[in-house]
């Protein structure tokens, strides 16, 4: 798989990846929960991660599962640089994870892959009546940091529904197996191992440089 080569050197002796919590403020839970219900009671919950029961953190779980099904809009990692595709004002950070030793993993949200507002969403179709390939291509190089580096929305929610459940997780080794599993089903194998490494190298610098 191409991140083996590509990022397996940076990958070795680290251990794994521990979630720890979420920090919202209230008025962003409050805004997330108007905007897009299952994500605001997500985050609620995550926010009081370590005093969850067994109950609460399976509903957690699912309630990744539900935000992945899809909304109107989707949590992604956040980079400095980001502006929102409808109206153009830097998107901000709404979420933060903690996982290992204090290290932090900012989530802003997405819409067909671009920042936006979770107030400016209803904006989107407007702007971009028949979304396409092109018209994601010029708008994520006016709206998206892309010298992040960061892998699609949708794989970091997924990542992040096995963080919850398996403390200590390795993002190499998850990374390959979720190509090996996916490998014969996906239309598109070489996307999807770009994806899959992006992932790898960007927790390896976030959480470990």
């Amino acid at each position: 798989m191409a991140h083996e080569h590509e990022h397996g050197d940076h990958e070795h002796n680290h251990g794994g990846i521990t979630f720890a919590g979420t920090e919202a403020a209230s008025d962003v839970i409050a805004l997330l929960k108007e905007t897009h219900q299952p994500l605001g009671e997500l985050v609620e919950l995550s926010s009081r991660f370590a005093s969850l029961s067994d109950e609460e953190k399976a509903k957690a779980v699912a309630l990744h599962d539900t935000v992945l099904e899809g909304g109107p809009f989707m949590p992604g990692w956040h980079a400095e640089g980001d502006s929102c595709a409808v109206c153009g004002i830097p998107t901000l950070v709404l979420f933060t994870d903690t996982v290992n030793d204090g290290k932090k993993l900012a989530w802003s949200v997405f819409a067909m892959g671009l920042p936006v507002h979770p107030k400016c969403v209803g904006g989107f179709r407007s702007k971009y009546p028949r979304f396409s390939r092109r018209d994601y291509d010029v708008a994520s190089r006016k709206h998206l940091n892309t010298a992040a580096g960061r892998p699609s929305p949708e794989l970091a929610m997924h990542f992040r529904a096995e963080l919850l459940q398996h403390p200590g997780i390795d993002p190499g080794q998850w990374a390959e197996g979720v190509f090996n599993a996916s490998v014969q089903s996906t239309p598109d194998p070489k996307a999807l191992a770009r994806d899959l490494s992006k992932l790898a190298s960007y927790l390896h610098g976030a959480v470990w440089h």
